[in-house]
């Protein structure tokens, strides 16, 4: 839900600094880039496999923690 989210927001951002632009006929902000969309959704992409891979790994190590130990006598 939060890249969601996040890729909307970047969405916005684009749209803004385009609207900008013809309100206050300025030129500060830069165009509407459909590749800075793209590149922003590659971003949240590869941070949400990044992410997934982290969490794997810390619950795996926590799971391994609370597993009983077998005692041999």
């Amino acid at each position: 839900m939060a890249s969601v989210f996040l890729y909307l927001f970047g969405l916005g951002i684009e749209f803004a600094q385009e609207n900008y632009n013809k309100v206050f006929h300025v030129r500060i902000h830069g165009r509407f880039d459909p590749e800075d969309v793209k590149a922003n959704l590659h971003g949240l992409i590869a941070f949400s496999i990044l992410w997934a891979v982290v969490m794997l790994v810390r619950y795996m190590l926590l799971a391994g923690k609370k597993a009983p130990q077998k005692i041999n006598k």
